[in-house]
C-alpha cells in the first residue's frame, strides 16, 4: 500500500493485524473443504459455470433461484421454498401451499409440498491464487472489511472510501432518540456481501442494525450480518461453544440449544456497543441489551399480520426499547420498507427505483422526512462510471454503485466516481471541495491524490 503517512498509532495497529492474522492461521478449521450450491433446471449433462455456484447451502440456492408463484385460484399460501432433502444434501426445491377447492382432500386442508421446478447440485471450491475463500464465495477483499474500517484508519480517505478495496462506506442518520439507544440509521456499503444477507429491506446495499442476523449452512460454517455492512464467518467447534473467528474479530458467537440439544437460538457479544444480540433458531435479531440494562426487542410480521403493513410473514415490523418507545415499519409489495413512524407518530417515507438509478436494481432512491424535507440517491449515472465510457465488462454491483447525494435543500452534495471493477476512484463534495483520486495497481497497491493535491 502506498501511504507515507503512517502515524505510530497506525502502525501498532497493523502490527497487531499482521499479528492476528498468523494467530488465524493457528486456530483449527472445522471443515477442510467447502461445498458451494447452485440450483438447476433438468440434468446439467456437460456442467454448469462455476458462477451458478454461490450459495453456501442447498436451502438458499433454492430460496435465491426459485421464486415463489403466485396465489391462483384453488392454490394460496405459498411458503418455505427449500430443498428438499436438507441444506446439505442432493435434492429439488420445494415448497408448501394450501388448496381450497374440490380436487384437495377437504378445502383448506392440504398444506402440501410442491415441486419449484429446480434441482439442486454443489462443487467444493478451489479459490485461484490471489483470492481468499470467505462464506464459500472467492474474494480478492473479504466482506468481514465493509464499514468504517475503524480499526485501519489509514486505509480509511475521503467521505468514506476504504482504498484498500475500494468500497465506498455512507452512513444516514434517519432518527435518533433523545435519550437511550433507539435510533434508525442506514449504513452503505458499494460491495457486496453473502448471498445470505441480500434482504433488501431498505434497498440493494444497504443495512441498519436491526436486520443483524445469523445464518449456518449446515456445513460447519456459520455467517453472522453486521450493522453496518460486515459479513463474518464462525466455523463450529469440536464441541460446545463459542463458535471460532477469524483472530482479527472480537465478537463472540455461541449455539444455543435445550436440555436434549436442539437449536433454540444464538448469542452474538458485540465488543462495539459492549452490546449482546440475541437470535432465534432461524437466525434473526430478537434482542439487542447492553451492560447498563437498556434493551430493544424486535417484533416480526406473522401470516395474521395485515396486508398493509407486511405482504408476508417474518419481517422486520417493530423495535421496542426498554421506556416503550417503538419504531413501527411497513412494507410494499416487493418487501422493501415503505415507511417508518417514530415514536411521536411521524412518518418516514422511503421509494426505491425511481429515477435516481437502474430500472429493478432495488435502490434505495429517496427518502422523505417528516417536514417534508428529501435526501435524494443517485446511483451507476453514466458519467460517474469509467469517465462516461462503456465498460467491455462491467461489474454487476455497478448498479448499485452510489454515485451521488442530494441533501435536505435540494442540492447535490456529494459525488462518486467508479472504474468497472466497481471500485471508486474519486470522491467530492459540492463546489469541487475534499476532491479525492484513487489509482488502483497490482496486489494491494493504492496511490490517491488528496484533497490538497498530494500525491500519496
Amino acid at each position: 500500500m502506498s501511504v507515507n503517512t503512517v502515524d505510530r498509532r497506525s502502525a501498532s495497529r497493523m502490527l497487531f493485524r499482521a499479528i492476528a492474522l498468523f494467530l488465524s492461521l493457528l486456530v483449527p478449521s472445522a471443515a477442510s473443504a467447502t461445498k458451494v450450491w447452485e440450483a438447476h433446471t433438468g440434468d446439467p449433462c456437460c456442467g454448469l459455470p462455476d458462477s451458478f455456484y454461490k450459495y453456501l447451502d442447498a436451502n438458499e440456492a433454492c430460496r435465491k433461484e426459485v421464486p415463489l408463484p403466485a396465489p391462483s385460484a384453488c392454490l394460496i399460501n405459498q411458503h418455505d421454498m427449500r430443498n428438499s432433502a436438507g441444506p446439505q444434501t442432493l435434492g429439488a426445491c420445494v415448497f408448501n401451499q394450501t388448496c381450497i377447492c374440490d380436487f384437495c382432500s377437504g378445502p383448506g386442508s392440504d398444506d402440501g409440498v410442491t415441486f419449484g421446478g429446480k434441482f439442486t447440485g454443489f462443487k467444493t471450491q478451489a479459490c485461484p491464487d490471489g483470492t481468499t475463500e470467505h462464506l464459500g464465495l472467492c474474494v480478492q477483499d473479504s466482506p468481514k472489511g465493509k464499514g468504517p474500517c475503524v480499526d485501519c484508519e489509514n486505509l480509511a480517505r475521503a467521505n468514506p472510501v476504504n482504498i484498500g478495496s475500494g468500497n465506498k462506506y455512507q452512513s444516514e442518520t434517519v432518527y435518533r432518540a433523545a435519550s437511550g439507544q433507539l435510533e434508525l440509521v442506514l449504513f452503505y456499503n458499494s460491495q457486496a456481501g453473502t448471498s445470505y444477507f441480500e434482504s433488501m429491506a431498505f434497498g440493494a446495499h444497504w443495512s441498519v442494525r436491526y436486520l443483524a442476523a445469523v445464518r449456518d449452512s449446515g456445513q460447519g460454517i456459520v455467517a453472522v450480518h453486521r450493522p453496518d455492512g460486515r459479513d463474518l464467518q464462525f466455523r463450529a467447534p469440536a464441541s460446545g461453544n463459542p463458535y471460532l473467528g477469524d483472530a482479527d474479530i472480537a465478537g463472540r458467537l455461541e449455539k444455543l440449544t435445550d436440555g436434549p440439544g436442539n437449536l433454540t437460538g444464538w448469542r452474538y457479544t458485540a465488543t462495539e456497543g459492549d452490546e449482546v444480540e440475541e437470535f432465534d433458531a432461524a437466525g434473526n435479531l430478537l434482542l439487542i441489551r447492553n451492560r447498563a440494562g437498556l434493551r430493544q426487542a424486535m417484533t416480526y410480521s406473522s401470516a395474521g399480520t395485515p396486508a398493509i403493513i407486511a405482504p408476508a410473514a417474518g419481517l422486520l415490523i417493530a423495535v421496542t426499547d426498554s421506556f416503550g418507545r417503538q419504531l413501527g415499519f411497513t412494507y410494499n409489495a416487493q418487501r422493501r420498507v415503505n415507511s417508518m413512524t417514530d415514536p411521536a407518530g411521524s412518518q418516514y417515507v422511503f421509494e426505491y427505483d425511481s429515477s435516481g438509478g437502474p430500472a429493478g436494481a432495488g435502490n434505495l432512491t429517496k427518502l422523505t422526512f417528516p417536514d417534508t424535507k428529501t435526501r435524494v440517491y443517485f446511483y451507476k449515472e453514466a458519467a460517474q462510471i469509467n469517465g462516461g465510457a462503456a465498460c467491455s465488462s462491467p461489474s454487476p454491483v455497478l448498479n448499485n454503485a452510489l454515485t451521488g447525494l442530494s441533501d435536505e435543500n435540494d442540492s447535490r452534495y456529494a459525488t462518486w466516481t467508479y472504474d468497472c471493477q466497481a471500485r471508486v476512484t474519486s470522491s467530492v463534495h459540492a463546489l469541487g471541495v475534499g476532491l479525492y483520486s484513487f489509482n488502483y495497481g497490482t496486489g494491494s497497491s493504492t496511490a490517491y491524490l488528496d484533497s490538497l493535491g498530494t500525491s500519496r
